[in-house]
């Protein structure tokens, strides 16, 4: 019998992966970029609101070792992200799996155990009596976005494509082309 922790965790993980899945799925489809892309904006933009968050909650000194730390990890996580992509893509040509992608892509995967750490030891930081509603939601909304990217990361890979607005010209030219009745050249009076 398994555990039922276990099940509800599975449980958890995968409507949130399905959730992650499908913002994947609508980022790529409107902007035609790919899961680090998108993983890594998230990446960029999560070190900019905790910092924000400590530098105006009660013990603003602390927003430059803790914001340093985190840029670090964003950075660190960015690459890791961009090695992922490039061992899927080769994988994917080859048809096979690799398993170091694999391995980032495990729930059980200690990165996301230690992005989840960092994340909440700084959460309780702020998180005093003299924490404003403000500073705990910046430093929240910069964690939320580092734990998403780590699920985008887990989705499976999906090509670049061109953005949705290119894509929508493309078919009005194509459209017009069919519909709009070309010149006919004047005939010349036969004398």
């Amino acid at each position: 019998m398994r555990n039922p922790l276990t099940r509800i965790y599975e449980t958890i993980d995968g409507v949130i992966m399905k959730g992650a899945d499908a913002t994947l799925h609508a980022y790529n489809w409107t902007t035609g970029g790919t899961k680090t892309e998108l993983a890594n904006g998230l990446l960029t933009l999560a070190p900019i609101l905790e910092t924000t968050g400590f530098a105006i909650g009660p013990f603003p000194l602390t927003a430059i070792p803790i914001g340093v730390a985190l840029l670090f990890t964003s950075r660190l996580y960015q690459k890791i992200n961009t090695v992922v992509e490039k061992k899927e893509i080769a994988a994917l040509k080859r048809q096979a799996l690799d398993l170091f992608v694999e391995h980032n892509k495990n729930i059980t995967q200690p990165q996301v155990g230690y992005a989840g750490g960092i994340c909440a030891s700084g959460q309780m930081l702020v998180s005093t009596q003299h924490s404003t509603p403000e500073v705990n939601y910046l430093v929240a909304s910069g964690n939320v976005l580092r734990s998403t990217s780590h699920f985008v990361m887990r989705c499976d890979y999906l090509p670049p494509r061109k953005n949705c607005i290119k894509r929508g010209i493309e078919k009005l030219d194509d459209l017009v082309e069919k519909y709009v009745p070309k010149p006919q050249p004047l005939l010349q009076p036969t004398i």
